[in-house]
């Protein structure tokens, strides 16, 4: 999936053992990166997952649960929308 501004949190249902992508290419000096946090909430801090860069690809895989994802970059997850929550299903 597209890792950038969406008009609302993103949630996506993964199914058990698949990976889920974010890719991102700004094509410009805009910065995004993903970090783990323990709630959707933009102002939890978190895990910085992958690096902070204009063009990037992140891969993961998830045991049943739900995760939770941001954007770091200043304004982007709280005015740009970029959280993201995941529910991986169960087996």
């Amino acid at each position: 999936m597209t890792w950038g501004p969406n008009p609302a949190p993103v949630t996506v249902d993964v199914p058990c053992g698949a990976p889920l992508t974010l890719t991102w290419d700004t094509g410009s000096d805009l910065m995004h990166n993903v970090v783990s946090i323990p709630a959707a909430d933009c102002s939890k801090d978190g895990q910085l997952l992958f690096g902070t860069t204009s063009k990037g690809t992140w891969t993961t895989t998830f045991p049943p649960g739900t995760y939770f994802y941001k954007c770091s970059e200043e304004g982007h997850c709280s005015k740009g929308h970029m959280l993201l929550t995941v529910n991986a299903l169960a087996c």
